[in-house]
């Protein structure tokens, strides 16, 4: 599982790397990061939003890692398993 996070942080801050290059409303690191994190989350707050044809499609890549990023904890997590040992059988 740790690595697995460290993985998943290591791309997240590549993201905002890219974001903070490739996006000119992201001035600073920080906010490249804030952008990578909120579109890998599928959060969308709007304060930042990509503005150029090559940041949105990067972001179509954000999400989609956002997604595998969650759908490789909630496969690691066993949780079927642990659904099925709180539901009553037959459910």
């Amino acid at each position: 599982m740790g690595w697995s996070l460290a993985a998943a942080c290591a791309l997240l801050v590549g993201c905002g790397v890219v974001y903070w290059w490739i996006e000119p409303r992201t001035p600073t690191f920080v906010d490249g990061l804030w952008l990578a994190f909120v579109t890998a989350s599928t959060i969308g707050y709007g304060d930042v939003v990509p503005t150029t044809h090559a940041s949105r499609i990067f972001s179509v890549f954000v999400v989609l890692l956002g997604f595998a990023v969650l759908a490789n904890h909630f496969e690691r997590s066993n949780l079927p398993e642990k659904i099925a040992q709180v539901l009553p059988p037959g459910q």
